[in-house]
């Protein structure tokens, strides 16, 4: 079984749990205010392009864990709910490449992703009174940092060079939530995020100089908490 199957067995698991332990809960409405919890597992997919001499280096795939806290505002019409929501999160995703026709074999290129932030709208459709299905939509950002090194060059001095860029661009996302009594409710979702190519400018420690244009998609699975008041 590979880490994907794993991952999806454990959300059905504990989305199964969720909706045993929200059979007794009250029928209340989806209006008001919510803050919580989430956690869950990123994958970003990150290549870049070194434009002095129009080189595609590599690309990797950076992947982890990641957790953070969400708040927002919901009103419901009818079936419908529509409202907003802000998301911080914490992440720890890591990946590597080997630079391609770089200094040689062992000069590799790592990514790693340490923040992602979303402002979205939220439209969503109740269809049994405690289980709300939804769609999101709206900006993302995230911080990433790039590292270029190489302890072992065919030709020169060992060096390294590094530079942490912050990108924006948007989301898309579809989730699942259920109330657990009158106050609490649990949630499972993905979101795709595309922040296009942006150029980074990386200076090494030999003295180099050198602009990348580097592409980075990334989609997250997980789950959460609110608190609705």
């Amino acid at each position: 079984m590979n880490r994907h199957q794993m991952i999806s067995g454990l959300l059905c698991l504990l989305a199964a749990g969720v909706a045993q332990c929200a059979q007794a809960a009250p029928a209340d409405g989806w209006d008001g205010c919510y803050a919580g919890v989430h956690g869950g597992y990123g994958s970003a997919s990150i290549g870049g392009v070194d434009l002095l001499v129009n080189n595609a280096i590599g690309s990797a795939t950076a992947d982890g864990g990641v957790i953070g806290g969400q708040a927002g505002c919901d009103r419901q019409s009818a079936n419908w709910v529509m409202g907003g929501q802000l998301s911080a999160s914490k992440g720890f995703l890591s990946g590597s490449h080997q630079y391609h026709l770089g200094s040689g074999p062992f000069n590799r290129v790592t990514y790693n992703v340490d923040y992602l932030a979303s402002l979205a709208g939220r439209i969503g459709y109740v269809f049994q009174p405690q289980t709300l299905a939804y769609l999101k939509v709206g900006g993302a950002m995230t911080r990433t940092n790039h590292n270029d090194s190489d302890p072992a060059p065919l030709f020169g001095v060992p060096y390294t060079g590094n530079k942490t860029a912050t990108r924006n661009g948007w989301l898309v996302g579809v989730g699942l939530e259920r109330k657990i009594g009158s106050d609490l409710s649990g949630f499972v979702e993905f979101n795709y995020m595309d922040f296009g190519r942006q150029n980074v400018t990386i200076a090494y420690s030999d003295g180099v100089i050198a602009t990348y244009s580097f592409r980075q998609k990334l989609s997250y699975l997980g789950l959460g908490v609110n608190y609705r008041y």
